[in-house]
């Protein structure tokens, strides 16, 4: 037996908690968890070096504005971004895991096109998709097909990182073109407290790999108004590569 003053044994001794104590440190993680998201929020100065080269009229003026997406989605660490790179706008969902994004969306779709022949509602392919990527998802890790898909306990010792699923417009449309709203991924990865970002975005109609950005936290400004997730018609949604066949 090691004496008081002898060689401490491995494991140190921790008093154990009592349940007060307990339930209050879980509250405490769970702010902590909140905070690392709404640390997040506020406005970023855009670099995307791929479009910035092509127009450099552009440099400088690249914007991105995260928000809350709603008062009970910040415990699933949801966010909204709204997106300006110039040549497209739009706006984002954000969230530590792509199926936890995607079954947000799905759920929340407000858009459904209608089937002019009897006037019934018809689901568009953008809801479609969603549906069929979910099910697949749910089948293989056994979630019931009606369960909610909830985040994972945040790691507070790593950088936060996030998917995104994005939806975006041409700023400068062709006269008389039609209304398009291009569906991507995305995926952030937040550093230095939140204060800069750096990640990767599909753009398709630019490029057939995926488009570095990067972002500086700046002051707010109005340089980033757009339409709000929930405000896209789903019926003018070409997800992926799809954009390019029109």
């Amino acid at each position: 037996m090691n004496s008081y003053w002898g060689k401490q044994t491995e494991t140190p001794w921790t008093p154990e908690r009592s349940e007060d104590e307990k339930n209050l440190m879980s509250q405490h993680e769970a702010c902590r968890a909140k905070q690392t998201f709404v640390a997040a929020m506020g406005t970023y100065w855009i670099e995307c070096p791929l479009i910035e080269n092509k127009h450099p009229e552009l440099v400088g003026s690249l914007r991105m504005v995260v928000q809350a997406l709603g008062e009970d989605t910040q415990e699933r660490g949801l966010l909204e971004a709204y997106l300006n790179l110039g040549l497209l706008k739009g706006a984002m969902v954000m969230a530590p895991g792509l199926d936890i994004v995607q079954d947000w969306c799905y759920r929340h779709q407000g858009q459904r096109s209608r089937d002019s022949g009897n006037g019934k509602c018809k689901i568009d392919k953008e809801t479609e998709r969603l549906r069929g990527v979910l099910e697949e998802f749910k089948r293989v890790n056994g979630i019931h097909i009606d369960a909610t898909i909830k985040s994972p306990p945040l790691d507070l010792q790593r950088p936060l990182d996030l998917d995104c699923e994005a939806r975006l417009y041409e700023n400068r449309p062709s006269i008389g073109g039609p209304i398009r709203i291009s569906g991507n991924t995305a995926h952030l990865e937040f550093r230095v407290d939140s204060l800069y970002f750096e990640g990767k975005i599909n753009l398709p109609m630019i490029s057939d790999t995926p488009v570095k950005i990067s972002g500086h936290r700046i002051k707010s400004d109005d340089s980033c108004t757009v339409e709000k997730w929930l405000d896209y018609d789903t019926s003018k949604v070409e997800y992926g590569a799809v954009w390019n066949e029109f």
